[in-house]
Formats: C-alpha cells, structure tokens, sequence
C-alpha cells in the first residue's frame, strides 16, 4: 500500500503538480465535460458541478486511502487547474501502475503533458517504486499515443475489441527503459 500524505507537490520548469480540492470545482466539471478532452476517453460526460464535486471527493478518498494519486495541472504562478495527471489501477503484485492524464484543449501542443508526465513518470519509478506503469489509450488519439512513445512507453499491442473495431491500445513503460 501506498501513502500519499503529506500530499506529494511535485515542480517542473514550467508547472506544478498539486492536490486537486473542492475549490477547483469549476476547472474539473470544464475538464471533465468537454467533448474535446472526452472524446477517446470511455467514460461519461460530467453533467453538473455537484458530478465534479462527487469525484474530487472520490480521488481525495482513494488517494487518501492509498489507491491512487491524481496531480492537478498548473503553470508555475498561477493557482488555476488546466489539467489532471494520475497514477491508478495500482496492481502491487507486479509493482505497476496505470497512468492517466487530460489537458484544456487551448494548452495542447505546449509541451505541458510531456513536462508532467515526465515528473509523474519519476516520481513513480523513484517515490513509489514500481517496476512498470502502463497506460491505456484509444488508437485513434493520436497525440496520446505520440505522447507516450516520447516518453519510452512502447506499443504492446491492442487491448481488447468492441464491435470488430480495435478499442484501446496497451503502451508499458519499464522502469530499466525510463531515463530518470
């Protein structure tokens, strides 16, 4: 089991990696909502603040409960969340992690989610210290998967199958592969 109190802060260049709370309500129920940062993920649409609420509660319960750690996103001076990055679906057996991670739409193409993932990817290979983290994404979200495949994570083939139709595509990334 893991322990995430205090709260790990984790500082890059150009952003810090902070405790989501109650208070960034408006920023998670925009994230959560909008069809551009949903549209590969397989999971409902927020429909309301109290939904936004309910899951800022639910992460503070599983991080507090060691079962997951999710970082909001902010540029270095600013309190304002413009994204979430998280470790989950922890598997202690093997010592792996699944990684997660969304992004506002007007900051894509900065280089903010490879910044982040880059302090997550540390931070779990060096603080929590797994052996692997996997991430599971969509083939069609072509930023993802390039995302991943810059950060050493490599394509170990397709998850499952819906339909006839490829759904999600399994990228690991081992802890000897990582450049810490």
């Amino acid at each position: 089991m893991y322990s995430f109190n205090p709260f790990p802060i984790l500082s890059t260049t150009r952003l810090i990696l902070r405790e989501i709370t109650v208070a960034d309500q408006n920023e998670i129920f925009g994230l959560r909502s909008d069809p551009r940062v949903i549209e590969y993920i397989d999971r409902p649409k927020v429909q309301s603040l109290n939904d936004a609420i309910d899951w800022i509660q639910f992460i503070h319960s599983a991080t507090t409960n060691g079962e997951n750690i999710v970082w909001g996103i902010c540029l270095k001076g600013a309190s304002r969340l413009i994204g979430s990055i998280c470790l989950w679906n922890f598997e202690h057996s093997n010592h792996s992690v699944e990684i997660g991670y969304s992004l506002v739409p007007e900051y894509h193409r900065r280089g903010i989610m490879n910044e982040a993932m880059k302090a997550v990817l540390t931070y779990g290979f060096m603080q929590m210290k797994v052996t692997r983290i996997t991430a599971v994404v969509n083939p069609m979200n072509k930023s993802s998967n390039l995302l991943l495949e810059k950060n050493g994570f490599i394509n170990s083939g397709f998850l499952n199958q819906q339909n006839n139709e490829l759904k999600n595509v399994l990228y690991i990334l081992e802890v000897q592969k990582h450049q810490l």
